[in-house]
């Protein structure tokens, strides 16, 4: 029995996505300010490529927030080392294809365009405007962050190498994302991590998997089975969840 995402959660995606564009604003970025720090809450300008300072009116910017640049035109984003938060959802539904962090910062890395964390085991953002068809993740990148690739509408293929963690909303409705051949070294699946990937065919589950969301692969109409090895955990997920499973041997 396949699952679907129910109306109440899917009302909360939209709430989360909707960016706050009312109040000041510097060179087309909207702000608030908060205990002595500001924190950029949209976008309203009209370039394609822009740098955020590091401080306005004395104070630093610190956080990039809920839907920030949601539905915005913005292709390239600059941001400062005093960055020290990024929202899950501030890049989801934009056009922003590439991300980079100036300087040294204490919480956040960039490579070729995509946001990580400092150490960069932690894959925090792939720009929603990235064209790329298929992405291989770096041997040093353990956990794909809350909501890191959502709402890809390009994406198909994933070089998973040695990820052990994938967030909740990882995923989340991927519409191109057509196979998943998840990695030994893998741990857990989060919540609706894969779900609305309408495109999604074909998920090999690792023997060593011990924890999966029973939402992570709600509303894959595509997907009819899911490879495991006999005897596992995820063998028994599949069957506790109904999907139907082939059996792998190592």
């Amino acid at each position: 029995m396949k699952k679907t995402i129910p109306a109440v959660a899917a009302a909360l995606c939209i709430i989360l996505l909707a960016g706050c564009a009312s109040g000041p604003s510097m060179d087309g970025f909207v702000y608030s300010t908060s205990d002595g720090k500001i924190s950029i809450t949209g976008y309203t300008g009209s370039a394609a490529k822009a740098e955020l300072p590091s401080t306005h009116n004395d104070k630093p910017i610190t956080a990039i927030g809920k839907g920030a640049f949601t539905g915005t035109k913005l292709k390239e984003i600059i941001l400062p080392d005093s960055i020290l938060t990024v929202e899950p959802s501030a890049f989801i539904g934009s056009a922003v294809q590439s991300i980079t962090v100036k300087g040294s910062s204490a919480k956040y890395s960039s490579d070729n365009g995509v946001l990580y964390n400092r150490n960069m085991d932690t894959l925090a953002v792939f720009p929603a405007g990235k064209t790329d068809k298929s992405f291989e993740l770096a041997d040093s990148v353990r956990t794909i962050g809350v909501s890191a690739f959502e709402s890809n509408s390009v994406i198909e293929q994933i070089g998973w190498n040695s990820v052990k963690h994938i967030s909740d909303r990882a995923f989340f409705k991927c519409t191109a994302l057509k196979s998943v051949n998840l990695p030994q070294s893998l741990a857990t699946i989060g919540r609706i991590a894969f779900a609305g990937c309408s495109s999604l065919e074909s998920v090999k589950l690792p023997a060593g998997v011990t924890s999966i969301d029973e939402t992570a692969f709600m509303d894959c109409p595509s997907l009819k089975t899911i490879k495991v090895y006999e005897g596992t955990f995820a063998e028994q997920w599949c069957i506790d969840n109904g999907y139907e499973s082939i059996m792998e041997y190592a």
